[in-house]
């Protein structure tokens, strides 16, 4: 039996007399949630229990340290019982299970139901949610040094370190009461809000730590990179895809027929490569590569290409006035479209080349491959 009115007289006596918090806002204590939850529970059990566990005894203390003030009800503490025996059944060693990350997702709704009008205890609690968002900036911070250090122009500014993890918080937690986010619409609803695969309910602790579920859902990936793929899933792309800032693309790249060197710049990057002369270079798509379009000041500008049959390579589209010449062979390989029949036709982006003029001001297309947008491309299946 755990003694909750002892427990809820040693929280009162730590805040007042046995730490340097005094009568501490909630947001002090989740400032630093997890060194205070220690201090906390060496103040309330001592030492000689050892490192702080998943013990049920251990999640007591955490229960009251990121609890409201008073007792909780017995219900409560019955039904987080009841998910801490579950996944003491299913984990290779109970004593692995962190009663720090356990009782923060508890207190912020996950392994139970929010009531928001049932009470302090019922709802999300008073420091587990700003502990919560604490958790969500420390993770976009890494993630932004990650931004800054492989895409400089993706980085985020100030303003979005200030104000993203309280609205990543409320996509994790699933509290936007907006009265149209739903969580079964599959992303068919397009709000905003609306980020189902980064649900706090989803979080399975056998799985992995808490830490590296919100680096997930913030960056794409708990890894210490930036990966196009996984980055285009998290909330930190959908903010910034939402403001037109970065957009995860179809890329036009070049293989150097010296090097094999994959480029999408004017020339091989390799140093000391020199490619054979008269030989086509082929080019071909990249997916999932992250661009900062033309329009909003970047160097990717949208295209369309005929796609090779044989070799799928893509090559530029010659247009005769306003209609695209359906013959011309593939400059790698020489297959040529059968009669009356074009090539499949994709939708691409491509670096802008450094002499290229802004979007708006290039010439009609030619035989130089500077070939306009085709809206029509639109009307075909790129895939």
């Amino acid at each position: 039996m755990v003694d909750w009115a002892e427990l809820a007289a040693r929280r009162e006596r730590w805040l007042r007399v046995g730490s340097g918090h005094g009568k501490a806002l909630p947001a002090r204590l989740a400032l630093h949630a997890q060194a205070n939850l220690a201090e906390f529970t060496d103040y309330c059990i001592g030492s000689a229990h050892g490192p702080v566990s998943a013990s049920l005894i251990a999640s007591a203390v955490a229960m009251a340290f990121f609890g409201p003030p008073g007792l909780p009800p017995p219900e409560l503490w019955r039904t987080y019982v009841d998910v801490h025996r579950q996944l003491a059944a299913k984990a290779p060693d109970p004593r692995t299970m962190n009663a720090f990350d356990l009782m923060l997702a508890f207190g912020c709704g996950w392994g139970r139901a929010v009531v928001r009008d049932g009470g302090p205890w019922w709802g999300r609690w008073e420091v587990a949610y700003p502990a919560m968002i604490n958790q969500v900036g420390a993770s976009l911070l890494a993630s932004n040094r990650l931004l800054a250090n492989q895409f400089p122009q993706f980085a985020l500014t100030s303003d979005d370190l200030l104000e993203l993890p309280g609205d990543f918080a409320v996509s994790l937690l699933g509290s936007c009461d907006c009265g149209h986010h739903r969580r079964e619409c599959q992303r068919r609803c397009g709000r905003e809000c609306c980020f189902a695969p980064h649900d706090l309910g989803s979080w399975d602790p056998l799985t992995c730590h808490l830490r590296p579920f919100v680096d997930q859902a913030v960056r794409g990936t708990a890894t210490g990179q930036i990966l196009g793929g996984a980055f285009a899933e998290s909330l930190t792309y959908r903010e910034l895809e939402r403001q037109g800032r970065i957009l995860r693309r179809r890329v036009e790249f070049k293989q150097c027929p010296g090097c094999g060197q994959l480029f999408d710049e004017a020339t091989c990057p390799t140093p000391g490569c020199e490619p054979p002369e008269g030989v086509s270079v082929p080019q071909m798509v990249r997916p999932n590569w992250l661009i900062l379009p033309e329009h909003e000041g970047g160097n990717y500008r949208e295209m369309v290409r005929w796609v090779c049959a044989v070799c799928s390579s893509v090559y530029p589209i010659r247009f005769d006035l306003a209609a695209p010449v359906v013959g011309d062979p593939c400059p790698v390989c020489d297959w040529t479209p059968p009669s009356g029949t074009p090539p499949r036709r994709i939708t691409l982006w491509v670096r802008r080349p450094p002499d290229s003029p802004p979007v708006g001001h290039s010439g009609a297309g030619g035989a130089d491959g500077g070939d306009p947008y085709d809206p029509r491309a639109e009307e075909v299946d790129d895939t």
